[in-house]
């Protein structure tokens, strides 16, 4: 359909709508917030409708809205683990520690990215959530899964990983042996 079949007012009404859909978009969709913060500081879009952000979370998976980064949402979930161990309280599954260490995981959950690998983050992240689990996030360094993993040995169930953790394998600084007995096993790197 070319625009000669369409009339003046109707060119100008799919232009508003349009540009509507992009603000609500940008405004309200999870990755809009990262697209508004590439835009130069002129592009200010600063309009806000509550009834379309609920306040209190509704899922138990949802994390914090002060969290900005994996860092922070460890520290929490360490308290809340050292907390219910301490008070003996811990609810169905909290004692048991998901390491997901792959970049994919605090920039779908942190940063709102919704590319392939973001969904499955996304959607693995939700279901040990709401199981119960206690889920640290972090990026490919098997330094930081391996001070994570020191931190809650007999906790930790699982390690989701990436490519980095062939290093892991190969290190006998990473991994259990009989030279390094805080190592993490290789059966929860597998």
């Amino acid at each position: 359909m070319s625009s000669r079949h369409l009339s003046r007012s109707t060119i100008i009404s799919l232009s508003i709508f349009s540009f509507l859909a992009c603000i609500t978009f940008l405004k309200f969709s999870p990755n809009g917030e990262n697209v508004l913060s590439w835009t130069t500081d002129t592009f200010d879009i600063d309009f806000t409708l509550d009834t379309l952000k609920p306040k209190p979370k509704l899922f138990s998976w949802e994390i914090d809205e002060d969290i900005k980064d994996h860092h922070t949402y460890n520290e929490r979930e360490i308290t809340k683990l050292r907390t219910c161990m301490n008070d003996n309280n811990c609810h169905r599954n909290q004692e048991k520690v998901v390491l997901a260490f792959a970049h994919t995981w605090p920039q779908a959950i942190i940063d709102g990215w919704r590319g392939g690998e973001g969904v499955w983050a996304m959607s693995m992240f939700r279901a040990m959530r709401e199981l119960g689990y206690t889920v640290l996030i972090g990026m490919n360094g098997w330094e930081e899964t391996l001070a994570h993993y020191r931190m809650f040995p007999d906790q930790v169930k699982v390690i989701i990983k990436s490519a980095w953790i062939d290093d892991c394998i190969k290190n006998p600084a990473c991994i259990k042996s009989d030279i390094n007995l805080t190592g993490i096993p290789r059966w929860k790197c597998e």
